[in-house]
């Protein structure tokens, strides 16, 4: 979750780094959800945007 100080409306995006092996990812808001479909490791970098400041946090997922 994220709270902007000014209130400003935040939006949520994600990017993927490597070959999801058909997994899909769904977002809604602040939430993401992975279904695996096969056996992958990718990165996947969360970003929060203020529309004035954009925070991101890379992840590396491993599905076996």
């Amino acid at each position: 979750t994220a709270v902007d100080p000014e209130n400003d409306p935040i939006t949520w995006s994600y990017e993927v780094t490597g070959n999801l092996n058909g997994i899909s990812i769904a977002q809604s808001d602040n939430v993401f959800t992975i279904t695996p479909s096969a056996a992958a490791v990718f990165d996947i970098t969360f970003a929060a945007n203020d529309s004035v400041n954009v925070v991101t946090s890379t992840s590396r997922i491993s599905i076996q």
